[in-house]
Parts: structure tokens; sequence; C-alpha cells
């Protein structure tokens, strides 16, 4: 195991964003802690951005799971876009620009693709993909962003044909298979099939992931990672 995902690091536990006479205060302090636990053990983070903080919340009563995680879209994209901006400058400033942009992975949201993980429509994840990539490359263009960290390989093609029309980053893609076949004898759970190269879209062609890898995998213009 080399990296970790820590799951709804912008939950309201960790206190990361707030409003105070409607102006926004941001505090990383407990992510520090929790990242600083990580590479502590000696692996990397793969930053996961979710879950919406409250008081940046359009529809803050739609929650999940009993510590409550916010699933909606934000009320105010540009906010969104600033909070993704200020957190990713403040790990990148804490851990040193090298080793951020050449081991740690920033993924958009979690499982989109399932209405219990977001209230938006498909088209409102698609914008908060396109923010929120714009957000963490312009810290640093070498920073590697992705997504849409589905469940069961939803969205991927969605994706990838969104971000050929829109021109949005992608580094890499994400998603989360899960094990149809009882666990016996050791043996791994099934396996996703590699998709073949496809080209095409407004983008001009730009390389499609053809095989399953690491996030932080860096010998195409974009790797696969499934979880």
């Amino acid at each position: 195991m080399r990296a970790v995902r820590a799951h709804a690091i912008l939950c309201d536990d960790l206190g990361v964003y707030r409003e105070v006479d409607g102006v926004p205060v941001h505090d990383f302090t407990r992510v520090d802690e929790v990242y600083d636990t990580i590479t502590g053990l000696g692996l990397r983070p793969v930053v996961e951005l979710s879950f919406m903080p409250r008081d940046l919340a359009a529809d803050p009563g739609r929650t999940v799971f009993g510590y409550q995680a916010i699933i909606s879209p934000p009320k105010d994209y540009d906010r969104w876009a600033e909070l993704v901006r200020a957190l990713t400058a403040h790990l990148v400033e804490r851990y040193g620009e090298r080793e951020v942009v050449d081991h740690w992975a920033f993924e958009v949201w979690n499982e989109a693709n399932l209405e219990v993980f977001w209230s938006g429509t498909p088209e409102e994840f698609f914008r908060l993909y396109d923010v929120t990539a714009a957000a963490v490359k312009s810290v640093h263009p070498g920073l590697r962003v992705g997504g849409p960290a589905s469940a069961a390989n939803g969205w991927v093609e969605e994706l990838l044909d969104h971000v050929d029309a829109s021109g949005a980053p992608l580094d890499f893609v994400s998603t989360h298979t899960y094990g149809t076949r009882r666990w016996t004898g050791g043996r791994p759970w099934p396996g996703t099939a590699a998709r073949a190269p496809r080209s095409g879209g407004p983008s001009g062609g730009r390389h499609r992931p053809t095989s399953t890898a690491s996030a932080t995998a860096r010998s195409a213009p974009r790797s696969c990672c499934t979880a």
C-alpha cells in the first residue's frame, strides 16, 4: 500500500469552512493532522475533495451516514473554487511543491453517480468537476486532478466526453469496483478489463485511459485507477 484516500476531508467535523457575517473563513488545522498522520506512516494522500461544508451547501439538509456528510452542490461555485484553491495551495506549501506535484492526486467528490452521495444533477456534477479541476491547476499546472470517483465504473465515459467538450483537465480516471464473487482462498477480487484507446471529440483526440493503474502513475497523459 502506497497511498490512502482520506474520506470526506471537507466535512464539518474537520472545520475547514465556515462563514462569519457572510465572509468565508478557511481553517486547515485538522486537515493537517490527518495528512501528517498519513505521511508519517510513509504513505501519500489521495485528496478526496468532498463532501460539502454546511455553510457552503445549497441544500445542507441533504446528508448521508451517521456523521451527516452533506451531499449537496455548493450554493456558490466561486466560493467552492476558492476553498479548493486555498486548500491545494496550503498543501503545496506545507508538504512541498515537488512532493505534492509528483506523488499526490486530487480526486473530485465521491460516487456522484449514486443519489445517496450527490443530490444534484449530472450536469451540476460536471460543472463541479470543471470548477474544481481549474482551482487545483491554478495552484500548479503539474498537479494531478481526476475523477469521477464513481461507483462500479459509472460516469466514466460521460466524464471523458464532458472534458473533451469543456476542455477541463483530466489527469486520471478513477472508479470504485466491487466484487461480485465471494472471497475464497485469498484470491483477489475480480479485476476491471482494460479499455481500448479512443480518440476524437472537440479536444482534438486527446489520449484515453487504456489500462488500470495507480492514480500516481505518470506514464501516460491519463491513467486509470480502480479501488
